[in-house]
């Protein structure tokens, strides 16, 4: 007998109050932030998983927390 195929849900992002949530399925799997509103230093502080980064421009941190959040589910973590 043939083993199905895990599917994998697609991620999608949600765009919510000064932060972008990457979701897969009900999982939210990363999370791209801004600083204080009055005090924004113009870099977006990136979560994937306990992974954290920092990038220059929004496409560049989503880029960034979807490409770590690939890997997070491929990889597993030593420590």
């Amino acid at each position: 007998m043939a083993k199905k195929k895990k599917t994998e849900l697609p991620m999608t992002w949600e765009r919510g109050y000064r932060c972008h949530t990457l979701w897969q399925g009900k999982e939210c799997v990363g999370r791209v932030e801004l600083g204080e509103a009055d005090t924004w230093d113009e870099i977006y502080r990136c979560q994937a998983g306990t992974v954290l980064g920092e990038a220059k421009n929004l496409s560049e941190a989503k880029r960034w927390v979807k490409e770590t959040a690939r890997l997070n589910r491929i990889q597993h973590r030593l420590f």
